[in-house]
């Protein structure tokens, strides 16, 4: 097994990759969220959400909210949120250059980042697991 470390640092941040990755089941097991909470004038209103198309096939996550995005809750007053999953997903192939779009809870706000502010989002570190690390050819 192999394991993906995907950190976001910014709402539309492009990730880059060392090389593609083949179609194949991903399996996200960890999100680790940090936050500036200091006078927390900002908030995310108890969660976040991911778009993970860029990743999966959009049908991948059915929801009755925010667009089928992945929905991370959150507690605003916490400094680090630790989200443990078992979701095994059917990824498309990769490309090694992709966005995860990053919302706020109401799934259409942009969070804000690193910004300098109280209440931003430090970063988000989100972690997969997968079958092989083949290259495409």
């Amino acid at each position: 097994m192999v394991l993906l470390h995907l950190r976001i640092t910014d709402a539309n941040q492009i990730l880059t990759l060392h090389h593609d990755i083949k179609a194949q089941y991903i399996i996200l097991r960890k999100v680790v969220i940090k936050k500036d909470i200091s006078g927390s004038s900002h908030t995310t209103g108890g969660g976040l959400c991911l778009d993970l198309n860029s990743m999966t096939n959009s049908y991948e996550i059915m929801t009755s909210e925010h667009n089928s995005m992945l929905t991370l809750p959150i507690d605003d007053a916490k400094a680090l949120s630790n989200l443990d999953f078992h979701v095994k997903f059917s990824a498309e192939n990769i490309k090694n250059q992709f966005a995860i779009p990053v919302f706020k809870y109401d799934g259409l706000t942009k969070p804000s980042f690193n910004s300098g502010t109280s209440g931003h989002i430090d970063s988000i570190d989100i972690y997969f697991e997968y079958e092989s690390n083949a290259h495409m050819y």
